[in-house]
């Protein structure tokens, strides 16, 4: 896989000696590409509760890693290999991120996500409950920040002036 790895952005490396093992077994190293830098909470197998994943970028492999993987999925979770192939195809492969360490070069994907959050906070600023749960005056901070964070700090003697 090291001709293919000069072309992903986001990796993730296994430093639990178990998974890098494991993955050595099926992908022959103990780096894979994920699809993204941002993880996200997944139901996963032998867990109870969801656990904070990176998505594996299946098209990113190559033919005969997918094939391992599949055979070793089957294997582990005692399911047929056809159901472990429809099951990649519907949801994809969750990579616990607990045990690795993710490396992105992907910027793009980092500012989408940062700028996610920051119109999700605008949102929640306009929206009408805001006004039974919070006093006005938090509310009325809360979009000048979201709309003119240095004036907001200046306005608050966050920021020293420099013209004393």
């Amino acid at each position: 896989m090291s001709e293919a790895k000069r072309e992903w952005l986001t990796t993730a490396t296994a430093v639990d000696e178990q998974r890098r093992a494991w993955w050595r077994e099926i992908f022959g190293c103990d780096e894979i590409p994920l699809k993204s830098p941002i993880a996200q909470w997944r139901n996963v197998p032998g867990f109870e509760e969801a656990q904070l994943c990176y998505m594996l970028d299946l098209k990113a492999l190559p033919g005969w890693a997918r094939a391992r993987l599949v055979v070793a999925l089957a294997a582990r979770y005692d399911i047929s290999v056809d159901r472990v192939e429809f099951l990649l195809d519907l949801e994809g492969c969750p990579v616990r991120a607990d045990g690795v360490v993710m490396v992105s070069s992907d910027f793009s994907a980092i500012m989408d996500f940062i700028a996610d959050d920051w119109f999700e906070l605008d949102d929640v600023i306009s929206e009408a409950h805001w006004q039974d749960e919070y006093d006005m005056d938090d509310a009325e901070d809360l979009a000048m920040w979201a709309d003119y964070p240095g004036e907001f700090l200046e306005s608050h003697d966050v920021v020293e002036d420099d013209d004393d």
